[in-house]
Order: C-alpha cells, then sequence, then structure tokens
C-alpha cells in the first residue's frame, strides 16, 4: 500500500513546492481583491471633498448614494482599529446586529489632536457589500461622518498636555448619571460635575439614584439614617434648583418607562451603580453582562455601546468614569451649572469675578448667610481650581 503511494505521487506532475506556490497565489490574488476594493471605496467616494460633511450638506449626500455598496450607519462601538456600525435599516438604526468597519489610513494618519475622528453615536457613510448581503468576516470601510451636534469630552488630568481631551460620545440629546445609596454610596461632587458638563454642552440632565432598597441595617442605625436623610435633602435641592431625579430599582425601574423615548441618552457615574444592570431592565436588545454581586457592583462594561431600547430610543452604556473634567478652557462657564448663583453673581462688585477670592462677592455672601447650600459652593471651588491646574500643568507640555 505504500508503495503504491509513492509511486502515485512520483507520476503527479507537481513542483517540490507546489502547497507553497499555490499560497502565494491566492495570497497575491487576495491582495490584489483587496486593493482593489479599497480603490473602488476612496475613488468612488467623491460624494464630498472632506471626511466631515457639514450638518446642512448631509441630506444632500445621502440623496447622492445611488451604488447599494454605500450605506449610510450610526457608530455603535468603537475599538482602537475596528469600530462597529448599525446600518439605516427601514426607518431605523440596527444597532443589535452591527457591522465591521474601518477608517481609511489617510485619516488615520491625521495629527493627534484629531484621534477622536470617530466616536460612538457618530452617524456616517461607510462603503461595502450592502449589509443585508454581508456576512460577519467582511469589512467596510468608513468614508465620511456627519458634522456632530454635540460630543460629550473630558480632559486627562493625570496626563497633562495638548491633546489629551477623550470623546466618550457625540449626538447625544439628555444625560443620565446614575449613582447609588450602597456600594458604592453617593459622589456628590462627581454629580455636580456631571450638571456642569451637561450644562455647558446644553443638554437635559437627569439623576437617578439605585439601590437604596440594599441600604443595610447595622448595629448603629443612627449613622445609616443620618446618612439617608442627608441624602434626601440633598436629592430635594436638585429637584428644587430644576432638575429631575428618581429613585429606582434598578432591576425593576417602572418610572424611567417613558424617559428614553425617541432620544439617545448618555448613561454615565462610578463603576458598580448599576447602569448595565438599568439598561436590561428597559428592554436593552443586547444583555450587557454585570457583576455577580447586586449589592457590591463590579466593574464590567469596557468600552461605550450603543444600545437600543424595546420601548424606543438607545442609550449608550459607558465604563464607569472615577473622575471627570470639564474642558478647563470653559472654566469662566462652569457657573452654568449651578443656577443658584445666578441671581447673586449680578451683585458682584467686580466684573468677571469667579466667585473664589475676590473682594465683596455677593455668592460667598450668599454662602455665608445660607441662601446657597456650602457643599455645592465647595464643588464649585474644587472644580475651579483643578481647572487652573491642568492648565498650570498643560503649559509645560505646550
Amino acid at each position: 500500500m505504500l508503495l503504491k503511494s509513492i509511486v502515485l505521487l512520483r507520476l503527479l506532475p507537481m513542483s517540490k513546492n507546489w502547497w507553497r506556490k499555490n499560497w502565494d497565489e491566492a495570497r497575491t490574488s487576495e491582495g490584489r481583491s483587496r486593493r482593489s476594493f479599497r480603490r473602488q471605496a476612496f475613488g468612488g467616494s467623491s460624494k464630498a471633498p472632506h471626511f466631515v460633511i457639514p450638518a446642512e450638506q448631509w441630506p444632500t449626500v445621502i440623496c447622492a448614494l445611488e451604488d447599494p455598496e454605500y450605506f449610510r450607519a450610526v457608530v455603535v462601538e468603537r475599538h482602537k482599529k475596528v469600530v462597529w456600525v448599525g446600518a439605516w435599516e427601514e426607518g431605523s438604526w440596527n444597532v443589535h446586529r452591527p457591522l465591521p468597519a474601518v477608517v481609511g489610513g489617510k485619516y488615520r494618519q491625521l495629527p493627534r489632536k484629531q484621534r477622536d475622528l470617530i466616536a460612538v453615536g457618530d452617524e456616517v457613510i461607510c462603503f461595502g457589500a450592502a449589509p443585508e448581503n454581508r456576512d460577519s468576516d467582511s469589512l467596510s470601510y468608513l468614508l465620511h461622518r456627519r458634522e456632530r451636534r454635540n460630543t460629550l469630552e473630558r480632559s486627562e488630568v493625570h496626563r497633562p498636555g495638548p491633546g489629551r481631551e477623550q470623546v466618550l460620545g457625540a449626538n447625544v440629546d439628555q444625560l443620565a448619571v446614575v449613582s447609588s445609596f450602597y456600594q458604592p454610596r453617593i459622589f456628590w461632587q462627581l454629580i455636580d460635575r456631571y450638571l456642569v458638563w451637561g450644562a455647558l454642552e446644553k443638554l437635559k440632565v437627569v439623576l437617578i439614584f439605585t439601590k437604596k432598597d440594599l441600604l443595610p441595617v447595622s448595629s448603629d442605625t443612627s449613622v445609616e439614617q443620618k446618612y439617608e436623610e442627608e441624602a434626601q435633602q440633598r436629592i430635594q435641592h436638585y429637584r428644587h434648583l430644576g432638575w429631575m431625579t428618581y429613585q429606582v430599582n434598578a432591576h425593576d425601574p417602572q418610572e424611567l418607562s417613558g424617559l428614553w423615548r425617541q432620544k439617545i441618552s448618555f448613561l454615565s457615574g462610578l463603576s458598580g451603580v448599576g447602569k448595565s444592570t438599568l439598561v436590561n431592565s428597559c428592554g436593552g436588545r443586547i444583555e450587557r453582562k454585570v457583576g455577580l454581586s447586586s449589592a457590591f457592583g463590579t466593574h464590567t462594561t469596557s468600552s461605550t455601546r450603543l444600545i437600543a431600547l424595546r420601548a424606543g430610543g438607545m442609550v449608550m452604556d459607558s465604563p464607569g468614569i472615577q473622575s471627570l473634567e470639564p474642558p478647563p478652557s470653559l472654566r469662566s462657564e462652569f457657573y452654568r451649572g449651578f443656577p443658584e448663583f445666578a441671581s447673586y453673581a449680578q451683585q458682584c462688585h467686580f466684573p468677571g469675578c469667579t466667585h473664589r477670592e475676590e473682594p465683596c462677592c455677593a455668592v460667598r455672601q450668599a454662602v455665608e448667610q445660607g441662601f446657597i447650600a456650602p457643599w455645592r459652593y465647595l464643588s464649585y471651588v474644587s472644580l475651579y481650581q483643578q481647572a487652573l491646574d491642568y492648565e498650570k500643568n498643560s503649559s509645560r507640555f505646550s
């Protein structure tokens, strides 16, 4: 039997390295096909000369996409080299079946200041096979992006220098800040920074508090009772200032049924407060992994993801943010997140008063007289001082 096999192999008209030759041919053919596909994508994308298309020109560009290989989509998730997009199908974004796409090399070589060329929530134009005819392994090229309505970005204070802003999401309608009564407890200064963040971007901000039912009944009940009373007073204070507040059970948030409809909401807060649990309970079509313990939440979400809800609307489930720094260059606008300052700021002696060390400051006088909550004023001073420190450190690297 072995002899017959040897004779047959000797008679076959093959070169010694036949397998290597065929592999090289296949690789060359595949590379030629890929280069041709890329040339077709960028050679035929002259619908607009620039990567970012102004909002007023976007409808015209969309109407000119006659080739079925060009399709509009929204960025669902972003990674270092690949982004996942949801195609526009039957009047809505198909984000529960995202498709992989890559950004063209000529755009990826832009300066570092423009590294956030693509963010979750961006509306884009892609080139590739029609979404209904695609398989899970085929890639598309991302050619153009619509001009953003707004951008949620934060400064990386621990990495000073120019171009250190991190874009977390784009084209957001409302900002939902999630906090928990227990494990972790409410971080009031972080909430105030979110309120400033939302005011600078002119976004509606809602405050959601979870895990109230998990507060332990310790031997010293007065400690827990004092904490809950203080929390309720501060929540009531936020409500009095005009922000919507909700105290919900993350596993059954019936009060939030109409909050998400017809909106794109950015869901943010500390790690472990129950953001992913909240999304799943509100009918998220993609079940996100959550921590095993409902009381001691864990950091399980590693990237921002756009998720569609069954009741309508979409949410961006983001990783836990331990610190938030609004753009330091806008520190003169931080007062917008503190509406109780407005009536007193007009009475300050100096125009452009920062309400920190200036004499005859009506805001500080209002704090001393009890008309402005001291904990809110201290939060403002801390945020303003951190912005000054950031700009001081950044000047060393400019």
